[in-house]
Order: structure tokens, then sequence, then C-alpha cells
């Protein structure tokens, strides 16, 4: 056990380095310079005060989502070495939250499993960039993962516990001090954002189904109330009323549509999922079960928690189809349950890899993903690295105007990045100097206009 503790740490360690370094090279960016200062009064954010005050009036005018965008104005509030060390952190802790929802444990015999966890978030991922490490996004989709894994703890504990036959705790003390918690830790976790509010939601009815199922009694902290009273919060924001309608409502005509559309993304996306999930089912009933046993037996006895985050990762994904626009970083929500379904279902597998052929078949299989992984991470962090030297030359540029007493500066566009930067779909600079993305750097800079230039020749 203490080996296997021990490998365990040593892999959080290194995914902790890994992040860090990606963060390190990852510059502020896009609503980060917004989020700089406060809603309320337009001032700079420089303590939690100004961040309650900030949140409120956002609340009226922006979004609901108070749980991940106060986090992400709590952040900015840090130098960027602080920032990277606690979004580093929050992965790492991603990782083995998704572990412990996949078996019910962290320390047995998985320090595999989570490395793989790790590689399979940074491959696997859309937008790496948008979703991990630039600070406001990630604090709503990395941010946002840890809040919603941690209030589903106790219900994957309920399983855990039925599953080894242990008695559930009934104390009244117990019960009504577990209520509070999930009250107040639902409501964080509901508020986090739209499609993964909808997704927790299904999760909850799941492990409601499931616990009935099994003759579970469900006590009233079960049943989800604090995440349904932050989903409400969050949905009926005055803000989000404004964008809604500003965006043309939702259209009921559109959402057949829409659904068409979800799919197609949801096959490109999420392409992983639908086949090592076909591929896994294959190999049970196939060849883990006998041929007197039926079809629908083998999927009744697969393990519980694989469908209750499978139809949270769909339900994420299917809310998009009320919104006329499904942004690349929202879908992190998807993948971290998806692998929680691939893990729980791949555990059925185990018997057929007793032998020592097969263990050394896996061990070979792991060495080679780390090897590949090994070079997919190289290319990123040069990727980043590159990005962030690209924007050094904007800082420069930017400083020498302020010293010069100039109010306007013109910069270079940052023209080469992938999904490891934060530069897809996440409002690079634009052609003119009066959009949102332009003016929110030049008011954190305290200049007057940025214009972009696309030349790059000039900043050679």
């Amino acid at each position: 056990m203490k080996s296997n503790k021990f490998k365990i740490i040593l892999i959080c360690v290194a995914s902790f380095v890994m992040m860090f370094l990606m963060n390190h090279f990852t510059p502020m960016h896009a609503d980060d310079y917004d989020y700089s200062f406060s809603f309320h009064n337009g001032e700079r954010i420089q303590s939690l005060v100004d961040v309650f005050y900030s949140q409120i009036s956002h609340y009226q005018i922006q979004n609901g989502r108070i749980a991940t965008l106060g986090l992400a104005q709590i952040l900015l509030i840090f130098n960027a070495t602080v920032i990277d060390i606690i979004l580093s952190a929050l992965f790492v802790l991603l990782g083995l939250l998704i572990l412990y929802h996949a078996y019910g444990c962290i320390w047995d015999n998985h320090y595999l499993k989570l490395a793989l966890i790790y590689i399979a978030l940074f491959v696997f991922t859309p937008s790496v960039g948008q979703s991990y490490l630039w600070t406001n996004s990630a604090s709503i989709y990395l941010g946002g993962l840890v809040m919603i894994l941690i209030y589903l703890i106790p219900y994957r504990m309920v399983l855990r516990n039925d599953e080894l036959g242990r008695e559930q705790r009934k104390g009244f003390v117990y019960n009504i001090v577990l209520f509070v918690w999930m009250i107040l830790m639902g409501f964080i976790a509901g508020d986090t954002n739209e499609n993964m509010s909808a997704g927790l939601l299904f999760v909850v009815l799941g492990y409601l189904i499931i616990f009935h199922i099994k003759k579970i009694r469900i006590q009233p902290w079960m049943l989800g109330i604090g995440n349904f009273l932050g989903m409400i919060a969050m949905y009926f924001a005055p803000g989000n009323q404004k964008r809604v309608s500003n965006a043309g409502g939702i259209s009921l005509l559109g959402i057949p549509k829409r659904f068409v559309l979800v799919t197609a993304l949801f096959l490109e996306k999420m392409w992983f999922l639908v086949v090592i999930l076909a591929v896994i089912i294959a190999v049970i009933v196939l060849f883990y079960r006998t041929k007197e046993t039926d079809i629908k037996d083998v999927l009744i006895s697969l393990p519980a928690q694989g469908y209750i985050y499978l139809i949270g990762a769909l339900a994420s994904v299917y809310s998009m189809i009320l919104l006329s626009f499904f942004p690349i970083k929202a879908w992190s929500f998807c993948v971290a349950f998806s692998i929680i379904v691939l893990l729980s279902l791949a555990n059925e597998l185990k018997g057929l890899i007793d032998n020592s052929k097969s263990k050394r078949l896996v061990r070979v299989t792991v060495t080679a993903i780390i090897l590949v992984f090994y070079g997919i991470y190289t290319n990123a962090f040069f990727t980043v690295k590159s990005a962030n030297y690209e924007n050094d030359k904007r800082l420069a540029i930017i400083n020498e105007a302020i010293e010069n007493g100039e109010d306007t500066a013109t910069i270079p566009a940052i023209l080469d990045y992938n999904k490891y930067t934060p530069y897809e779909e996440s409002g690079e600079l634009s052609w003119d100097s009066n959009e949102w993305p332009n003016k929110a750097i030049a008011r954190y800079y305290g200049l007057k206009e940025i214009i972009r230039d696309d030349n790059p020749f000039n900043y050679k």
C-alpha cells in the first residue's frame, strides 16, 4: 500500500509540474482583463470585499455564474505565479476526483490509471488552453468541475458502501450536518455553469434512481435541493435574461436542427468515448460472460456509476441545444465524466488480464502511451511558449507606449496557436479597436486604444 501511495503522489507531482509549466507560459487573456476590474464601480479588484460587491453587480448585468466567476476574480487579485500554482493544483485534484468517482477509492492499485486520467484530460479535451489554463475560463471549466465532483462525493460514498456491503450511517446529527453541507455545496455546484449544472442535475437523478433500485434509504440530503436552487439562481439571473434576450431568445423551432448539430459535434469531439465504450462492452459481452448469460443481464450487471456519469455527460452536451453556440471550452465536463464512465466499465475487464502475459501486454501498452504523450506534451509546451514569446512582444510595445506618454498602441495578433493555447474562439484581438477584447486590454494598461496588426514582419 505504501508503494502505491508513493507512486500516486509521484504521478500527482509530475502532473503538477507539467501543468505549472503550461500555466507559466499562458499569459492573461480576454476576460482576464475585464474581470480584473469590479463590475460594481469599475475599479481594480483588490480584496474579497471588492469581489463580493462586483459579483452582486455582475449577477444583475452579466450572468449568474457567481461561484466560478467569483473564483476568477479572487484569483486575479494574486500575482501570476500564485494563479499558476492554484490552477495546476486544481488540475491535479480533478484527476484524483475522477479516479475516486470511477472506483470509490484512490489509494488502491490505481497509479497507472491515474496517469492515464491525466493523459486523457490533456489529449482528449478539445481546448486545454481554454478549459484548464486561461484564468477566467479555467475558473469555470476546471474550478467548476472540481466543485461539482467534490459535491458528488457523498453520493459516491453511499454507492461504494453498498458495493462493499456496509451499512449507511443513519445518525440524526450526521444527516443534519450532511444536509446543511449539501445545501451549501450544492448551491455552489449548481451555480457553476449552464451545461455543467444540467449535467449535474441528471447525475443526481441517476444516483436517486440507483438508490431506489438497490433499496438504499433516500435521505433528505440526497435530493439535490442545493444544486437545484443554484441552477435556478444562475439560469434566472437578470444578467442571463438580458443576454438571452439580446441573442434573440430561445427558439423552440430551432431545437430539432440544434439537436442534429449538437449530435454531430458530440461525435466529432467525443469520438474516443463512443469507440472505446463500444470496444469495452463488446469485449465484456463476447469474452467475459458465458453464453448462457443474456446481453440484457450483462448490461444490467455493469457498474452503476458508469451509467450515472454517462447520463450526466450526455445531459451536459444536449442541454446546449437550447443555445445558439457551443463554445469549445464547454466540453471539459463531458470529457471528465466520459473518463469516469470508461474507467468504471473497463474495470470489468480485470478478469481478462490476470495472467502474466496479459499484464505484460498492459504494461507495454501503457509505456507506449506515455512515450507518445511525451511527444504530444513537448509539442504543446513549445507552442504555448512560442505564443507567450509573441505576447511578450505585445507587452514591450504597450510598455513603450506608456513610457512615451502615448494613449494608443499597435500590437501584433497571435496567429500561431493550437488547442493548448487559449486563442481559439476566445476573443483574440479584433480588427475593430472598439470591440471588447481590444478595449479590455487598453483599459487594463491605461490606454485609450489598442490596434491589431496582422503583419508579423513588423515585429521581427
